[in-house]
């Protein structure tokens, strides 16, 4: 088992001259265990961050529909494992979980769609019904040369969110990387959920990103300090279709975000970005602004 712990510093501006003050120093602690079971957290679903050990998305903020639209984490078990396909550098990858999945942030047994509760819902508003979640995933990982490699995942999740246990949370993803060399990473994720509530009958909130990411190095590019440099972009949308807008209608989300990494080390990292929105509905992002906003995020890591 390899931990993984970062210590997180963030500082946000955004254009309309407000400050958002966020906490210092935020701990995240990832496990990574070497064997077919895992007894602990589930995290993100679909998101191979395992194979890179790091960072998983190399941007102060995560995806958009990483963020609102699946868990954080959970309780569960889980099984998985891994089949070679002959000496072709082909990997097919399973696994299988239980979970105690969403649950609702409500304080009576009403199931509107405000009540779904996807932050891990362990402490103060546990699931109070005794259905889990049930969920997997399946992958191919193919690499036909160092350091070159495709991977492509197939995953989905589904189970009762609400407490009386009769509305149910579905999800299905789609997830891709692509490594060309030490150089170049892109990687792109689409998620589809289903959600079934009191006040708004059954709603798909969806979204997806597509993120790419260059560091300078390379023949050619070998020079102190510039080697440590990593541009990264990536674009977000996302539909909510009413989840987080009372009811009162969809609220549609695009963000670009332009950013860059310094490596100091290979455990401290330092990250920039400036992210460019776009949002309309009863709900904008960020932080309810209207109109188009923009934030200015950095990032200290260290990984230990």
């Amino acid at each position: 088992m390899i931990d993984l712990v970062r210590c997180r510093i963030k500082l946000r501006h955004l254009n309309d001259a407000t400050v958002r003050t966020l906490p210092l120093v935020t701990l995240q602690r990832r496990q990574f265990h070497l064997c077919p079971a895992r007894v602990g957290s589930m995290h993100r679903l679909a998101v191979v961050a395992e194979r890179l050990l790091g960072e998983p998305f190399r941007v102060p903020d995560d995806p958009l529909v990483t963020d609102d639209l699946i868990p954080g984490s959970g309780l569960g078990v889980q099984l998985r494992g891994a089949v070679p396909i002959g000496e072709s550098g082909q990997i097919v990858t399973y696994s299988a979980y239980a979970v105690n999945g969403p649950s609702s942030g409500a304080s009576n047994s009403i199931a509107d769609a405000g009540a779904l509760d996807l932050a891990g819902n362990v402490g103060n508003t546990p699931n109070w019904h005794a259905n889990p979640s049930g969920g997997g995933r399946l992958g191919w990982f193919y690499v036909w040369k160092p350091r070159y490699d495709f991977e492509l995942g197939l995953s989905g999740q589904t189970g009762e969110w609400s407490d009386s246990g009769n509305r149910k949370w579905s999800a299905g993803v789609v997830d891709a990387a692509l490594h060309l060399g030490p150089n170049i990473e892109v990687k792109s994720q689409y998620i589809q959920t289903w959600v079934e509530t009191d006040d708004l009958g059954k709603i798909d909130p969806k979204g997806w990103y597509l993120q790419a990411s260059y560091r300078l190095t390379g023949p050619g590019l070998e020079m102190p300090f510039i080697n440590n440099f990593e541009l990264v972009g990536r674009y977000d949308r996302e539909n909510d279709d009413g989840l987080f807008g009372g009811g009162a209608g969809t609220t549609k989300t695009d963000r670009y975000t332009a950013g860059m990494v310094y490596y100091f080390s290979s455990t401290l990292l330092f990250e920039a970005d400036y992210e460019w929105w776009r949002s309309h509905g009863p709900g904008p992002q960020p932080f309810n602004a209207p109109g188009a906003p923009t934030s200015f995020v950095l990032q200290l890591s260290y990984g230990f």
